[in-house]
């Protein structure tokens, strides 16, 4: 099996999750996942466009706000709701 190397592919402008994640994802440690992966993947400046935003269950939903809290809270982003589109934007560093 070939392993891709996502970082020859290079950072994301754009990462689209419609009726995918968190919609499907059960469990809290796969809305963690889902986060580290938006944090690691967005390029400065870039968006990530979540919809809807709907969990399966309590425990999602605990860990889609504790993510959501920890992302706002780390300045790097600025987070709107649209409807039921969830938008992240990753802030450009400014030197």
């Amino acid at each position: 099996m070939h392993e891709i190397n996502n970082n020859s592919l290079g950072l994301a402008d754009e990462i689209w999750a419609s009726y995918s994640v968190p919609y499907y994802n059960e469990k809290p440690e796969e809305i963690d996942n889902l986060f580290g992966n938006i944090r690691g993947q967005l390029k400065e400046g870039g968006n990530c466009r979540i919809t809807p935003i709907s969990t399966q269950n309590e425990q999602s939903n605990q860990a889609l706000l504790d993510n959501l809290k920890a992302i706002v809270n780390s300045k790097e982003y600025n987070i709107h709701l649209l409807k039921n589109t969830l938008i992240i934007h990753k802030l450009e560093k400014k030197d």
